[in-house]
């Protein structure tokens, strides 16, 4: 028997949820009364106040319609700039900052390279303050930089913000290249430099030569050639720390979380450690103790029997065996006069 029952429409469609758009008006407008209905007493659509909370009732209604679809529908898409990767923020987005302190500028400007279509150019670099004395005449006002063009009553201060660029750059690197280098260097700071600072003049780092003579004991049994070359890197890593770039599950590896990976500026070759970085500092002397201690870190050595650390452009030996104090602003590196037995 057939079923004769009809399809009906029912009057009251009142769900009295966040799907119900007269049902969240209504009861926003008795939250209304009960807080200002002393001074709020115009509850109609054209007051302000009624008009925004209509407009929140919709929003909540939208939202509630959009949170009982499936997840499905809700992320695709038939326009490819709107699936799926498209709706949500990268990291590379949201967590990364402007460069702002020395080691930010330092991780962008060892960055640069792609501009001149190389690998790595610059191997490492370091800001060092520019020293400029401004003279100020105390009754005129008027600046110079010699005091002695100035009045009798003068006052100076120190020019903050300038900076003089010390570069490692790579050895395959020629002149001709060099120039391209210097020029990207510039335009990249130039783009993201803070207000007030500037870069004065760059200068490729000078190195200090500095002989090792060491005779060490090696295990029994081992390749002393691959020995030799560990005590050389050693000790190339001790005076001049490499910077190196990594990719994230390298810094995952290492303990950092993501958001420590993407703090900073974004790079073009990867990502560099921060700790990496700091280490890479110029140093302002070398301590004997502490190459004896990387020196006996290399599988195969057995004792240290005769060790001895020098400059090789010294008259005459340090007075001082366990410390080489360097000059300031130079790279030390290992010179032909080492020796090792």
């Amino acid at each position: 028997m057939l079923d004769n029952n009809h399809i009906t429409i029912p009057k009251k469609i009142n769900t009295k949820d966040d799907l119900d758009y007269e049902f969240l008006r209504g009861e926003g407008i008795k939250y209304i009364e009960q807080l200002g209905s002393k001074l709020w007493t115009d509850y109609n659509s054209h007051d302000p106040g009624i008009t925004i909370m209509e407009v929140l009732s919709y929003a909540i209604t939208d939202l509630g319609m959009r949170l009982s679809l499936n997840m499905e529908d809700i992320l695709a898409a038939d326009e490819k700039s709107k699936a799926l990767h498209n709706q949500f923020i990268k990291a590379t987005e949201i967590l990364p900052t402007a460069p702002l302190t020395h080691l930010d500028y330092r991780k962008l400007l060892i960055d640069v390279g792609r501009e001149i279509g190389a690998t790595r150019p610059v191997k490492n670099c370091w800001l060092i303050p520019y020293r400029e004395t401004i003279h100020a005449d105390c009754i005129t006002g008027e600046l110079a930089f010699n005091r002695n063009t100035l009045g009798k009553k003068t006052s100076s201060f120190n020019v903050k913000g300038l900076y003089t660029l010390l570069v490692d750059v790579d050895e395959e690197i020629g002149d001709c290249e060099l120039d391209n280098v210097y020029s990207a260097i510039i335009t990249r700071f130039q783009k993201n430099r803070n207000l007030c600072e500037d870069i004065v003049a760059i200068k490729e780092v000078e190195t200090q030569n500095v002989a090792v003579c060491a005779r060490i004991e090696v295990e029994r049994d081992v390749d002393e050639e691959k020995v030799h070359a560990h005590v050389l890197y050693k000790i190339e890593q001790y005076f001049a720390p490499e910077v190196n770039f990594y990719g994230i599950p390298q810094l995952l590896d290492k303990g950092y979380t993501t958001e420590e990976i993407f703090e900073g500026p974004v790079l073009d070759n990867g990502f560099i450690d921060d700790e990496e970085l700091k280490k890479s500092q110029l140093r302002s002397q070398l301590l004997l103790s502490d190459l004896v201690k990387e020196i006996m870190s290399i599988e195969g050595v057995k004792d240290i029997q005769q060790i001895s650390m020098n400059d090789c452009g010294a008259s005459r030996a340090s007075k001082d065996a366990w410390r080489l104090c360097l000059e300031e602003g130079k790279k030390p590196v290992l010179c032909d006069l080492s020796s090792f037995s």
